[in-house]
């Protein structure tokens, strides 16, 4: 591998009245084979900023990855100026592992929810085309296996205001056979449920019950 290393000194960045910006310290510029990397010690502030390269991991200095990491240690928050350059919108802030988007939170609609995060994090859009899809037939389950499910009423480990939910739990509707259901996360275990493709089973039921009620001639 080759690199450059500047151990022992820094480089300052001032602004025209003569005050630090930003200091970096202990800096490596390097490539390896396995893993090319480029190192930006402690910014004037203190914060470490690396790019393939994580230095409370790595104190010995040695290069890991597979050269696509980025690591912030205090996270990063992206914005965009107003339309009068008078502030700034908030885009997304990433920090402590977590995600959020006020901008996207502002965007309102009536559609349906169309957005699905998988077991290893991906964004997907659900989608109901045809375009997408294969193996097409008539769905068989109904109002025997509706009856079976069990709705609870729950509150929630990760909402701090104590509120109540109502739905059912993805562990039942899996012990139940109905995987077509039900998500499961990376270990194979009930995760989530589908609830937007139970209506299947509810129009299925909607229409046994129908055909009940014709035989009897209630209208």
């Amino acid at each position: 591998s080759k690199q450059i290393d500047f151990f022992n000194m820094a480089l300052n960045v001032r602004n025209a009245l003569g005050s630090p910006m930003q200091a970096v310290k202990a800096s490596r510029f390097g490539s390896s084979s396995s893993s090319p990397c480029l190192v930006l010690g402690t910014k004037y502030n203190g914060t470490t900023v690396a790019i393939n390269y994580d230095p409370i991991k790595n104190t010995s200095g040695s290069f890991t990855g597979d050269g696509r990491e980025l690591l912030l240690r205090n996270g990063f928050v992206i914005l965009t100026p107003n339309s009068a350059e008078t502030g700034f919108h908030k885009i997304m802030t990433v920090t402590d592992g977590n995600v959020s988007m006020e901008s996207a939170y502002n965007q309102t609609t009536a559609s349906a929810a169309n957005v699905n995060v998988d077991a290893t994090g991906n964004l997907k859009r659900s989608t109901s085309s045809a375009r997408y899809k294969t193996d097409i037939k008539p769905y068989e389950k109904g109002m025997e296996h509706l009856e079976k499910l069990n709705p609870v009423s729950f509150k929630s480990l990760k909402e701090e205001d104590g509120r109540e939910f109502a739905g059912l739990i993805a562990e039942e509707v899996d012990a139940l056979g109905m995987k077509e259901f039900v998500e499961y996360d990376k270990d194979g275990r009930p995760d989530a449920l589908y609830y937007q493709n139970m209506i299947a089973l509810l129009i299925n039921s909607v229409k046994e019950l129908k055909a009940r009620l014709d035989k009897a001639g209630i209208k």
